[in-house]
């Protein structure tokens, strides 16, 4: 069970800080949440059932070999081929996105970042885009305790590592 005050990790919001846990009814039956903050989100707080907050994705933060884990993945080279139907493309990368796994989420940034140098991207594509790239930067926000926009910033420069010539801002 995780305690009022821990930094904790949702696969859909990004990282927030557990500010209390209430008791909510609901039909007829009251059951206990955290009240999560979350301080990188157009949310500005959700609420996770204490009973099934793990199977539901809720995980502590990475640590930092984590974070050099997911640096490596976006600065290594790719030469990208799109193969897929845009729809079978978009389902793995949103798979990516929302599978509580980092380096998942690094890998799909990586993938549409490149797909976006060539060609313009689709409003779903752009969405899972700046998702992909938020649920990182929340991360790395807390864990190496530098500003939201610092870690935006340190996901920009990592991606363009893996591209010749690139200037390009991600979405």
């Amino acid at each position: 069970m995780y305690r009022i005050g821990e930094i904790v990790f949702h696969p859909l919001h990004g990282a927030g800080i557990i500010e209390g846990i209430e008791s909510k009814k609901i039909l007829n039956t009251t059951k206990q949440f955290y009240r999560i903050i979350l301080p990188d989100s157009q949310l500005e707080e959700i609420y996770v059932p204490t009973s099934n907050a793990n199977s539901l994705g809720l995980r502590y933060l990475i640590d930092k070999e984590t974070i050099d884990e997911v640096k490596d993945i976006l600065s290594e080279k790719l030469q990208l081929k799109i193969e897929e139907k845009w729809k079978d493309q978009f389902k793995k990368q949103e798979e990516r996105v929302n599978s509580c796994d980092i380096t998942k989420v690094a890998h799909a940034l990586k993938f549409l970042f490149h797909k976006s140098l060539q060609k313009k991207l689709g409003s779903m594509d752009k969405w899972l885009l700046k998702k992909s790239k938020n649920i990182i930067a929340s991360e790395i926000h807390f864990v190496e305790s530098i500003d939201y926009a610092q870690a935006l910033d340190m996901i920009d420069g990592w991606v363009k590592v893996s591209v010749v010539d690139v200037d390009k801002k991600i979405a």
